[in-house]
């Protein structure tokens, strides 16, 4: 999910999100980090939530921390992290660079994942959610994603993912199978719907179906 949007800070359901306890992954977090740590202690969040800090991720310059969610946004400003920032919150550094043996394979998991799932990221350059399909490409349609029915094979290819060098923050996501697949988490139903505040994306596509 993002932290700003073309008007300002992005509002999300935070209660909703702190109930859920889900894992985020807050992408373009540097501005916003004061503003996302108020929403999220305002909605009820633990101020001892592990948060971990990523800044300029996969690149040699890359650094990153593990805070907490009362002091990570002043660790960032004492420090001058100014690049480009992801956020992970409910994640500890071990967990974000579990099993890692080079720089490019890293994982990026939610809390208590179940199968079955689809693997999902980041287009590095249009931000856009993509899929990873049967052909180890990217799609930008959910219902083009390779569904994974163990956790094992799930995260092999996972680690294969972080090769990509034309996506970011690779990770799994739950979904229900039937006729169609669908996200099973909040967070996941909004990153797959798109901005919900204006028209951009996946919703333009969707507002030009529903006008005609």
């Amino acid at each position: 999910m993002t932290a700003h949007d073309a008007k300002g800070y992005a509002e999300h359901d935070w209660r909703q999100l702190v109930r859920s306890g889900q894992a985020l992954a807050i992408y373009m977090g540097r501005k916003s980090a004061t503003f996302l740590q108020g929403r999220l202690l305002m909605a009820g969040a633990d101020s001892d939530l592990v948060i971990t800090c990523v800044e300029n991720i996969s690149r040699p310059e890359e650094r990153r921390f593990t805070s907490t969610l009362s002091a990570f946004a002043q660790r960032l400003d004492d420090d001058n992290w100014n690049g480009p920032l992801i956020i992970f919150v409910g994640i500890g550094n071990e967990r974000v660079a579990k099993t890692a043996s080079t720089p490019a394979h890293r994982r990026f998991l939610m809390a208590r994942i179940k199968a079955p799932v689809v693997i999902t990221a980041n287009d590095l350059l249009s931000g856009e959610v993509v899929y990873l399909d049967a052909s180890h490409r990217w799609s930008a349609e959910l219902s083009a994603a390779k569904v994974f029915v163990t956790i094992e094979e799930a995260e092999s290819e996972l680690a294969a993912a972080f090769n990509e060098a034309d996506v970011v923050g690779a990770y799994l996501a739950e979904v229900t199978e039937g006729a169609l697949i669908a996200p099973k988490h909040y967070r996941e139903g909004f990153r797959h719907k798109g901005p919900s505040n204006y028209f951009h994306g996946k919703q333009t596509v969707q507002g030009a179906e529903v006008a005609a």
